[in-house]
Protein backbone atom coordinates (compact mmCIF):
# COMPACT_ATOMS: atom_id res chain seq x y z
CA UNK A 1 0.00 0.00 0.00
CA UNK A 2 1.48 3.68 -0.84
CA UNK A 3 0.00 6.92 -1.49
CA UNK A 4 0.79 9.03 -4.45
CA UNK A 5 0.04 13.26 -5.18
CA UNK A 6 -1.18 13.20 -8.91
CA UNK A 7 -0.66 17.07 -9.13
CA UNK A 8 -1.37 20.83 -7.57
CA UNK A 9 -3.78 23.18 -9.02
CA UNK A 10 -2.72 26.45 -7.96
CA UNK A 11 -6.04 27.93 -7.22
CA UNK A 12 -8.17 26.46 -10.00
CA UNK A 13 -8.05 24.38 -13.07
CA UNK A 14 -7.31 27.43 -15.15
CA UNK A 15 -5.40 30.06 -13.19
CA UNK A 16 -3.67 30.53 -16.66
CA UNK A 17 -0.35 30.60 -15.29
CA UNK A 18 1.35 29.38 -18.75
CA UNK A 19 3.29 26.57 -18.85
CA UNK A 20 7.08 26.16 -19.56
CA UNK A 21 6.22 24.06 -22.89
CA UNK A 22 4.12 27.38 -24.41
CA UNK A 23 7.11 29.94 -23.67
CA UNK A 24 8.25 28.43 -27.02
CA UNK A 25 5.19 30.28 -28.57
CA UNK A 26 5.62 33.62 -29.48
CA UNK A 27 2.38 34.78 -31.54
CA UNK A 28 -1.39 34.24 -31.55
CA UNK A 29 -2.45 32.11 -34.89
CA UNK A 30 -4.62 34.80 -36.91
CA UNK A 31 -7.56 31.64 -37.47
CA UNK A 32 -7.39 30.81 -33.66
CA UNK A 33 -7.45 34.11 -32.95
CA UNK A 34 -10.84 35.07 -35.13
CA UNK A 35 -12.33 31.88 -33.56
CA UNK A 36 -12.22 32.69 -30.25
CA UNK A 37 -13.32 36.60 -30.92
CA UNK A 38 -16.22 34.97 -32.39
CA UNK A 39 -17.32 32.86 -29.51
CA UNK A 40 -16.77 35.58 -26.98
CA UNK A 41 -18.71 38.09 -29.67
CA UNK A 42 -21.55 35.00 -29.73
CA UNK A 43 -21.89 34.05 -26.22
CA UNK A 44 -20.08 36.06 -23.89
CA UNK A 45 -23.30 37.51 -21.42
CA UNK A 46 -20.34 39.26 -19.18
CA UNK A 47 -19.01 41.73 -21.43
CA UNK A 48 -18.78 45.32 -20.15
CA UNK A 49 -21.13 46.74 -22.56
CA UNK A 50 -23.83 43.68 -21.94
CA UNK A 51 -27.36 44.01 -19.85
CA UNK A 52 -27.23 43.35 -15.76
CA UNK A 53 -29.12 39.66 -15.68
CA UNK A 54 -29.87 37.50 -13.22
CA UNK A 55 -29.21 33.80 -13.55
CA UNK A 56 -31.06 30.54 -11.87
CA UNK A 57 -29.72 27.11 -11.99
CA UNK A 58 -29.91 23.67 -10.81
CA UNK A 59 -27.13 22.04 -9.71
CA UNK A 60 -26.25 18.50 -9.12
CA UNK A 61 -23.21 17.33 -7.68
CA UNK A 62 -22.20 13.88 -7.61
CA UNK A 63 -19.09 12.15 -5.62
CA UNK A 64 -18.28 9.45 -8.50
CA UNK A 65 -19.28 7.15 -6.32
CA UNK A 66 -23.32 6.61 -6.98
CA UNK A 67 -24.46 9.66 -4.31
CA UNK A 68 -25.27 12.97 -5.67
CA UNK A 69 -26.22 16.23 -4.05
CA UNK A 70 -28.89 19.01 -5.09
CA UNK A 71 -29.03 22.03 -4.74
CA UNK A 72 -29.63 25.76 -6.28
CA UNK A 73 -26.83 28.11 -7.96
CA UNK A 74 -28.01 32.47 -8.49
CA UNK A 75 -25.73 34.79 -9.97
CA UNK A 76 -26.65 38.40 -10.12
CA UNK A 77 -23.95 40.40 -12.55
CA UNK A 78 -23.58 43.92 -13.71
CA UNK A 79 -20.74 45.76 -15.56
CA UNK A 80 -18.05 47.33 -13.46
CA UNK A 81 -16.94 44.42 -12.02
CA UNK A 82 -20.15 43.92 -10.05
CA UNK A 83 -21.24 40.43 -9.40
CA UNK A 84 -22.91 37.95 -6.37
CA UNK A 85 -23.18 34.03 -6.24
CA UNK A 86 -25.40 32.33 -3.95
CA UNK A 87 -24.98 28.50 -3.45
CA UNK A 88 -27.11 26.61 -1.48
CA UNK A 89 -26.49 22.70 -0.98
CA UNK A 90 -27.72 19.99 1.60
CA UNK A 91 -25.15 21.51 4.55
CA UNK A 92 -23.28 24.10 2.94
CA UNK A 93 -24.13 27.76 1.73
CA UNK A 94 -21.98 30.20 0.27
CA UNK A 95 -22.80 34.22 -0.90
CA UNK A 96 -20.16 35.78 -2.49
CA UNK A 97 -19.61 39.35 -4.30
CA UNK A 98 -17.75 42.00 -5.91
CA UNK A 99 -18.66 45.52 -5.54
CA UNK A 100 -15.97 47.12 -7.80
CA UNK A 101 -12.30 46.21 -5.80
CA UNK A 102 -14.26 45.08 -3.21
CA UNK A 103 -14.65 40.71 -2.80
CA UNK A 104 -16.59 39.43 -0.38
CA UNK A 105 -18.16 35.95 0.87
CA UNK A 106 -19.43 34.24 3.55
CA UNK A 107 -19.25 30.66 3.99
CA UNK A 108 -21.16 28.44 6.18
CA UNK A 109 -17.34 26.76 6.51
CA UNK A 110 -14.18 28.15 5.67
CA UNK A 111 -12.90 26.44 2.75
CA UNK A 112 -15.66 25.51 0.15
CA UNK A 113 -16.46 22.01 -1.12
CA UNK A 114 -14.16 21.92 -4.60
CA UNK A 115 -16.92 21.38 -6.87
CA UNK A 116 -18.46 24.15 -5.65
CA UNK A 117 -15.83 26.06 -6.15
CA UNK A 118 -16.15 25.58 -10.17
CA UNK A 119 -19.60 26.54 -10.56
CA UNK A 120 -18.83 30.17 -10.90
CA UNK A 121 -15.90 29.10 -13.33
CA UNK A 122 -18.30 27.19 -15.42
CA UNK A 123 -20.60 30.17 -16.01
CA UNK A 124 -17.99 32.87 -16.65
CA UNK A 125 -16.50 31.06 -19.53
CA UNK A 126 -16.74 34.32 -22.04
CA UNK A 127 -14.24 35.25 -18.69
CA UNK A 128 -11.90 32.06 -19.91
CA UNK A 129 -11.67 32.68 -23.38
CA UNK A 130 -11.15 36.69 -22.88
CA UNK A 131 -7.87 35.87 -20.76
CA UNK A 132 -6.68 34.56 -23.94
CA UNK A 133 -7.01 37.03 -26.09
CA UNK A 134 -6.90 40.06 -24.31
CA UNK A 135 -4.02 42.65 -24.75
CA UNK A 136 -2.25 43.20 -21.78
CA UNK A 137 -2.82 46.34 -19.91
CA UNK A 138 0.04 49.12 -19.98
CA UNK A 139 0.96 50.64 -16.71
CA UNK A 140 -0.93 53.52 -14.84
CA UNK A 141 1.78 55.78 -15.82
CA UNK A 142 2.94 56.27 -19.06
CA UNK A 143 6.37 57.86 -17.75
CA UNK A 144 7.04 54.52 -16.18
CA UNK A 145 8.63 51.84 -17.98
CA UNK A 146 6.83 48.50 -17.46
CA UNK A 147 9.13 45.78 -15.19
CA UNK A 148 8.75 43.12 -18.13
CA UNK A 149 7.97 43.13 -21.63
CA UNK A 150 3.77 42.27 -21.70
CA UNK A 151 3.25 38.73 -23.19
CA UNK A 152 0.00 37.54 -24.88
CA UNK A 153 -0.80 33.72 -24.05
CA UNK A 154 -0.14 31.96 -27.14
CA UNK A 155 -3.25 29.86 -29.49
CA UNK A 156 -2.09 27.37 -31.83
CA UNK A 157 -4.17 27.09 -35.01
CA UNK A 158 -7.55 25.25 -34.94
CA UNK A 159 -7.93 21.47 -35.79
CA UNK A 160 -10.85 19.52 -36.45
CA UNK A 161 -11.55 17.17 -33.43
CA UNK A 162 -12.02 13.40 -34.97
CA UNK A 163 -15.76 12.31 -35.64
CA UNK A 164 -17.20 15.94 -34.57
CA UNK A 165 -17.32 18.83 -36.87
CA UNK A 166 -15.85 20.29 -34.01
CA UNK A 167 -12.57 22.85 -34.17
CA UNK A 168 -10.60 22.44 -31.03
CA UNK A 169 -7.78 25.06 -30.28
CA UNK A 170 -4.43 24.29 -28.10
CA UNK A 171 -4.03 27.76 -26.04
CA UNK A 172 -1.11 28.12 -24.01
CA UNK A 173 0.47 25.16 -24.94
CA UNK A 174 -1.80 23.26 -22.68
CA UNK A 175 -5.77 23.76 -22.79
CA UNK A 176 -7.57 22.92 -25.49
CA UNK A 177 -11.53 24.69 -26.41
CA UNK A 178 -13.61 22.94 -29.30
CA UNK A 179 -15.95 24.97 -30.78
CA UNK A 180 -18.96 23.66 -33.12
CA UNK A 181 -19.51 25.18 -36.79
CA UNK A 182 -21.72 28.16 -35.06
CA UNK A 183 -18.20 28.72 -32.98
CA UNK A 184 -20.42 27.91 -29.72
CA UNK A 185 -18.37 26.53 -27.35
CA UNK A 186 -18.61 22.98 -26.60
CA UNK A 187 -15.86 21.32 -24.46
CA UNK A 188 -13.18 23.22 -22.59
CA UNK A 189 -10.42 20.84 -20.63
CA UNK A 190 -6.44 20.62 -19.81
CA UNK A 191 -4.33 18.16 -22.51
CA UNK A 192 -2.71 16.83 -18.86
CA UNK A 193 -5.41 18.25 -16.40
CA UNK A 194 -8.06 16.28 -14.32
CA UNK A 195 -11.06 18.03 -15.65
CA UNK A 196 -13.38 18.13 -18.45
CA UNK A 197 -16.05 21.38 -18.89
CA UNK A 198 -19.27 20.58 -21.38
CA UNK A 199 -21.59 23.11 -22.81
CA UNK A 200 -24.78 22.76 -24.09
CA UNK A 201 -28.37 23.19 -25.41
CA UNK A 202 -28.21 27.03 -26.20
CA UNK A 203 -30.55 29.86 -25.92
CA UNK A 204 -30.88 33.36 -26.98
CA UNK A 205 -30.81 35.91 -24.35
CA UNK A 206 -30.99 38.95 -25.43
CA UNK A 207 -28.82 39.23 -28.77
CA UNK A 208 -26.59 36.49 -27.75
CA UNK A 209 -26.24 32.26 -27.48
CA UNK A 210 -25.75 31.24 -24.13
CA UNK A 211 -25.61 27.17 -22.54
CA UNK A 212 -28.29 26.35 -20.58
CA UNK A 213 -27.14 22.59 -19.67
CA UNK A 214 -22.84 22.89 -18.41
CA UNK A 215 -21.52 20.02 -16.99
CA UNK A 216 -18.16 19.38 -15.83
CA UNK A 217 -16.49 15.31 -15.68
CA UNK A 218 -14.59 13.52 -14.05
CA UNK A 219 -11.07 12.31 -15.23
CA UNK A 220 -13.24 8.50 -15.71
CA UNK A 221 -16.10 10.30 -17.91
CA UNK A 222 -18.12 10.58 -14.68
CA UNK A 223 -20.06 13.52 -14.13
CA UNK A 224 -19.18 15.61 -11.32
CA UNK A 225 -21.14 18.82 -11.60
CA UNK A 226 -24.45 19.27 -13.92
CA UNK A 227 -25.90 22.74 -14.42
CA UNK A 228 -29.67 23.21 -15.39
CA UNK A 229 -30.22 27.05 -16.12
CA UNK A 230 -33.53 26.86 -15.40
CA UNK A 231 -34.24 31.22 -15.72
CA UNK A 232 -31.94 34.44 -17.44
CA UNK A 233 -33.30 37.63 -16.76
CA UNK A 234 -32.38 41.06 -17.68
CA UNK A 235 -32.12 43.24 -14.50
CA UNK A 236 -32.58 46.97 -16.05
CA UNK A 237 -31.49 48.67 -13.13
CA UNK A 238 -30.04 46.17 -10.36
CA UNK A 239 -30.09 47.57 -6.69
CA UNK A 240 -26.35 48.36 -6.08
CA UNK A 241 -27.28 46.55 -2.43
CA UNK A 242 -27.25 43.23 -4.42
CA UNK A 243 -23.48 44.03 -4.59
CA UNK A 244 -22.77 45.31 -1.58
CA UNK A 245 -21.16 42.54 1.40
CA UNK A 246 -24.36 40.91 3.26
CA UNK A 247 -24.07 40.69 7.30
CA UNK A 248 -21.45 38.57 8.58
CA UNK A 249 -19.13 38.81 4.93
CA UNK A 250 -15.79 38.46 5.66
CA UNK A 251 -13.76 41.01 2.44
CA UNK A 252 -11.05 39.01 0.66
CA UNK A 253 -7.95 40.64 -0.63
CA UNK A 254 -6.91 40.11 -3.85
CA UNK A 255 -4.03 37.72 -4.91
CA UNK A 256 -0.69 39.45 -3.89
CA UNK A 257 0.43 38.31 -7.89
CA UNK A 258 -1.66 40.99 -9.09
CA UNK A 259 0.35 43.45 -6.66
CA UNK A 260 3.89 42.67 -7.85
CA UNK A 261 6.48 41.85 -10.24
CA UNK A 262 7.14 38.22 -11.43
CA UNK A 263 7.17 35.66 -9.22
CA UNK A 264 7.77 32.01 -8.47
CA UNK A 265 5.07 29.36 -6.78
CA UNK A 266 6.90 26.87 -3.76
CA UNK A 267 4.43 24.47 -3.65
CA UNK A 268 3.27 22.84 -0.34
CA UNK A 269 5.32 19.83 0.82
CA UNK A 270 4.22 17.43 3.17
CA UNK A 271 5.58 17.18 6.75
CA UNK A 272 3.79 14.79 8.41
CA UNK A 273 2.13 11.90 6.46
CA UNK A 274 -0.07 8.91 8.17
CA UNK A 275 -0.57 5.29 6.38
CA UNK A 276 -3.58 4.63 6.01
CA UNK A 277 -4.51 1.16 7.49
CA UNK A 278 -5.67 -1.47 5.58
CA UNK A 279 -9.38 -2.51 6.73
CA UNK A 280 -9.51 -5.95 7.55
CA UNK A 281 -13.24 -6.92 6.37
CA UNK A 282 -11.66 -5.12 2.37
CA UNK A 283 -8.59 -7.40 3.24
CA UNK A 284 -10.90 -10.55 4.13
CA UNK A 285 -12.81 -9.82 1.05
CA UNK A 286 -10.05 -9.51 -1.56
CA UNK A 287 -10.44 -5.73 -1.94
CA UNK A 288 -7.70 -3.18 -3.41
CA UNK A 289 -7.71 -0.62 -5.57
CA UNK A 290 -6.85 3.28 -5.59
CA UNK A 291 -9.21 6.16 -3.87
CA UNK A 292 -8.76 9.36 -5.35
CA UNK A 293 -9.74 12.60 -3.38
CA UNK A 294 -9.58 16.06 -3.77
CA UNK A 295 -8.37 17.78 -1.18
CA UNK A 296 -8.02 21.79 -0.42
CA UNK A 297 -4.64 22.13 1.77
CA UNK A 298 -4.81 25.69 3.85
CA UNK A 299 -2.94 28.10 4.85
CA UNK A 300 -2.76 26.65 7.45
CA UNK A 301 -1.11 23.70 6.12
CA UNK A 302 -4.03 21.41 6.63
CA UNK A 303 -6.46 19.26 4.69
CA UNK A 304 -9.55 20.69 4.24
CA UNK A 305 -12.77 19.36 2.38
CA UNK A 306 -11.90 16.28 1.78
CA UNK A 307 -13.93 15.01 -1.47
CA UNK A 308 -13.98 11.54 -2.86
CA UNK A 309 -13.76 10.94 -6.51
CA UNK A 310 -13.08 7.43 -7.09
CA UNK A 311 -13.08 4.19 -5.11
CA UNK A 312 -13.21 0.78 -5.14
CA UNK A 313 -15.30 0.47 -1.92
CA UNK A 314 -16.28 2.73 0.50
CA UNK A 315 -14.27 0.61 3.25
CA UNK A 316 -11.11 1.72 1.82
CA UNK A 317 -12.50 5.39 1.38
CA UNK A 318 -13.39 6.13 4.70
CA UNK A 319 -9.53 4.54 5.31
CA UNK A 320 -8.21 6.78 3.00
CA UNK A 321 -9.94 9.81 4.40
CA UNK A 322 -9.24 9.01 8.06
CA UNK A 323 -5.11 9.16 7.54
CA UNK A 324 -5.47 11.84 5.26
CA UNK A 325 -7.08 14.03 7.31
CA UNK A 326 -4.34 13.64 9.34
CA UNK A 327 -1.62 14.45 7.08
CA UNK A 328 0.09 18.48 7.22
CA UNK A 329 1.84 20.43 5.16
CA UNK A 330 4.25 23.29 4.41
CA UNK A 331 1.65 25.80 2.88
CA UNK A 332 1.72 26.70 -0.44
CA UNK A 333 3.98 29.78 -0.84
CA UNK A 334 3.79 32.92 -3.63
CA UNK A 335 6.88 34.93 -4.00
CA UNK A 336 7.46 38.08 -5.86
CA UNK A 337 9.34 41.24 -5.45
CA UNK A 338 7.83 44.54 -5.43
CA UNK A 339 11.37 46.75 -5.72
CA UNK A 340 13.87 46.00 -3.48
CA UNK A 341 10.87 44.30 -0.84
CA UNK A 342 10.37 40.33 -1.33
CA UNK A 343 6.58 39.40 -0.40
CA UNK A 344 5.78 36.16 0.32
CA UNK A 345 1.69 34.73 -0.01
CA UNK A 346 0.61 32.24 1.65
CA UNK A 347 -2.30 30.72 -0.79
CA UNK A 348 -5.11 27.97 -0.12
CA UNK A 349 -4.52 25.32 -3.24
CA UNK A 350 -6.95 22.61 -4.65
CA UNK A 351 -5.30 19.05 -4.98
CA UNK A 352 -5.85 15.48 -6.19
CA UNK A 353 -4.50 12.94 -3.50
CA UNK A 354 -4.18 9.28 -4.40
CA UNK A 355 -4.04 6.32 -1.40
CA UNK A 356 -3.14 2.94 -3.10
CA UNK A 357 -4.25 -0.13 -1.67
CA UNK A 358 -2.43 -3.05 -2.72
CA UNK A 359 -3.08 -6.94 -1.06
Amino acid sequence: MKRQTICLLVACLFAFAVPAAAKKHSKQNPAALALFKKAIQLSDIQSENSTPFRLQATARIFNGQGQESDGLFVVFWAPGKRWRTEAMFPGYTETSGRDGSTLWSKKSYEYEPYPVSLLWQEISFGDTLRSFIAKPRANASETEKPRRKPTQLPLDKPKPRKGTDNECVRAAGFYQFCFDPSTRLVQTFGQAGPLRFEYGDYQPFGSKLFPRTMRILYPNGKKMVELQVTSVLSLKTPNPALFAPVAGAKERSAPARLNCGPGKVIRAKITHEVIPIYPAQAKDHGIEGTVMMYVTIGKDGVPHMLWVVNSPSPLLSAAAVEAVRQWRYRPTEFVCSQGNQVIVSLLDVNTIITVHFRL
